[in-house]
């Protein structure tokens, strides 16, 4: 089996990560598939969310390629260091959401069984302190106060 090349989203890979993300939506919700315009506007800039979205400082989405086809994405947050962000988004990162076909899913899990890199250290994209949760997951943000 061709091995994965692991990559920045490109605007060409919108309709094969649209196909993968409405594949998992049918999961749990069959015949409501979303557009390629609801998809990208996932890895934009969130104006209705007032309060965490300004301390986005980065957004990545990395794709999973095999074969010439999108069989995984991940997209990452990055969030800043200033006093305005609050202390459990400080300086960190969130694994916003990922989807994987099934045998690509199993796959890379094999690779990176717990997160970890060579050494045992955390695997992250940039140095700094890197926090992975889920949306249900991530921690309330306490706000800042002046």
């Amino acid at each position: 089996m061709p091995e994965f090349v692991i990559r920045s989203f490109r605007r060409d890979d919108r309709d094969q990560l649209t196909r993968l993300v409405n594949a998992h939506i049918a999961a749990v919700i069959p015949g409501v598939p979303v557009s390629v315009n609801t998809v990208l506007s996932q890895l934009e800039r969130r104006p209705a969310e007032v309060i965490i979205d300004p301390w986005v400082i980065e957004r990545v989405t990395l794709v999973a390629e095999q074969a010439g086809a999108v069989v995984a994405a991940a997209h990452l947050l990055r969030y800043g260091a200033g006093r305005e962000v609050s202390d459990d988004y400080r300086d960190a990162g969130v694994l916003e959401w990922f989807v994987a076909a099934n045998f690509a899913a199993r796959r890379l899990g094999r690779r990176v069984p717990d997160g970890r890199g060579a050494g045992g250290r955390p695997v992250a994209l940039r140095p700094g302190r890197f926090l992975v949760a889920t949306r249900r997951d991530r921690p309330r943000p306490r706000l800042s106060r002046p």
